[in-house]
């Protein structure tokens, strides 16, 4: 399949598409897993993806990082300096990561150090490939949708005990049911010039992006869907992955006993996904674009509170457990966690503390919504639970909504405020949980708002 023949040419829909590599030469902490692990080799390229699109006085900048999570502080630097040097607003900057757990640590996930030295680095070429963006080729936009079975499961487990565990052991008999939904829905929109020949694909998925494991660097199963795209089709465009909320999902079969940590497993989900994306181009519909708008409110959402019981716990673990270093370039996950490892456990509790002592009243959460026709992008800093994802796709009949996970900052772990009594790592105080826990209701209703479609779309 060469290309697209499509509708009219919008008059004035201009964009410009740009793929760079930000694969570190040298060796990193990587980020994802709870001790740190440095990076041994490169098993492949991590990348820049940037969209600027224009028409008329609207503009839009997609900035999609292969990394597991990019902090405010840093998009705001980012963005700050975009829009001191370009004519761009910045409501109009979206920033968002693919949550590669074989990334550079630029975070600083679980007190970890920060790889400071790549963070300036990617800072600096992501504003200066965003300077220089001329979005001058005409664009048709479509969209397809798509529903595949497998691939995705809610991780949370409802054990015969009345708990949740979050990757609980594979096959093990205390098991009961998954606590919740799955989005098993892919939505591809399509750019195209005016004879039909691809220019970009932005491919939305709700998954955990964590299956290979070790010390090697990897884009994980968004690298490999990309590539298996392009060779698919004959092309060599970007394939932007916009993570959908997935903060209770992920790729694991827990009824099923084969491994699925390794190389592999990102070849065989990327190759799957790719597989989805070009199975519905042939349902692709146009999407007639009159303008383009940007959208952004910056919510306050209280800090998790911390009980008396919940403090006094962590300082009992701590005083029970000996001090020790987390075994290096070893992976220690929520699967360990789920298995009572006391050095984890010691960790949970340094992390409980230190959470408690230095969380703010309130955090200035920024949801943004970006208006592409029919089309919607919602932006949320963190990792939604996958329900907040479906009730966003939900808001806006015959409209497309996408939903973006780990985009403009990163503010944990937003659960479901019921599942916060049932237990599980995701809802565990500390830097990977630290909104309220009505913050997914909060957000929720602020999108209700944001995502009124404005006039004339």
């Amino acid at each position: 399949m060469a290309g697209l023949n499509g509708h009219g040419m919008e008059d004035d829909l201009t964009v410009q598409f740009k793929k760079v590599d930000i694969t570190p030469g040298n060796p990193v902490r990587l980020a994802g897993y709870f001790n740190e692990r440095l990076s041994s080799g490169v098993l492949d390229p991590l990348y820049l993806r940037l969209a600027a699109i224009r028409k008329g006085d609207g503009r839009q900048l997609f900035i999609q990082i292969d990394n597991c999570a990019i902090l405010a502080e840093d998009v705001g630097e980012i963005k700050s300096e975009i829009v001191r040097q370009s004519s761009f607003l910045s409501r109009e900057i979206m920033v968002f990561a693919s949550h590669t757990h074989t990334g550079p640590d630029v975070a600083g996930f679980f007190g970890l150090p920060r790889e400071v030295r790549y963070l300036e680095f990617l800072k600096n070429r992501i504003i200066g490939e965003a300077l220089s963006l001329k979005p001058s080729k005409k664009s048709l936009v479509h969209w397809a949708t798509a529903q595949y079975q497998g691939l995705a499961y809610n991780r949370r487990w409802h054990l015969k005990s009345g708990k949740v565990m979050t990757n609980p052991p594979k096959m093990s008999p205390e098991m009961v049911r998954p606590e919740g939904a799955v989005d098993r829905e892919v939505n591809t929109v399509v750019f195209t010039d005016e004879r039909g020949a691809y220019q970009a694909f932005f491919v939305n998925i709700s998954n955990h992006t964590d299956t290979i494991g070790g010390d090697r660097i990897s884009a994980d199963w968004p690298g490999f869907m990309e590539r298996f795209i392009n060779q698919g089709l004959g092309t060599d465009v970007p394939v932007f992955p916009f993570i959908a909320p997935q903060g209770n999902v992920n790729h694991l079969e827990f009824e099923s006993p084969r491994s699925q940590t390794n190389y592999d497993e990102a070849a065989r989900l990327g190759k799957a996904y790719a597989d989805v994306v070009m199975g519905s181009l042939a349902r692709l519909r146009p999407v007639s674009i009159k303008h383009i708008s940007s959208r952004e409110i910056v919510l306050a959402i209280p800090s998790l509170d911390v009980s008396d019981g919940e403090q006094e716990k962590a300082r009992q673990i701590l005083a029970g457990t000996k001090s020790k270093s987390l075994p290096p370039n070893r992976d220690l996950t929520a699967e360990d966690l789920a298995k009572g490892d006391p050095a984890i456990e010691r960790l949970f509790a340094e992390n409980l503390l230190r959470f408690t002592k230095s969380k703010p009243d309130l955090n200035q959460v920024p949801l943004q919504v970006f208006d592409l026709g029919k089309v919607a992008f919602a932006a949320i800093p963190g990792e939604p639970f996958v329900e907040i994802g479906l009730a966003l796709k939900a808001s806006r009949e015959d409209d497309l909504i996408v939903p973006v996970a780990l985009a403009n900052g990163y503010f944990g772990y937003i659960p479901l405020q019921e599942c916060f009594d049932r237990g599980g790592y995701e809802v565990r105080a500390g830097a990977a949980c630290c909104l309220a826990q009505d913050a997914a209701m909060r957000i929720l209703r602020t999108f209700r708002e944001l995502l009124k479609p404005p006039p004339e779309s």
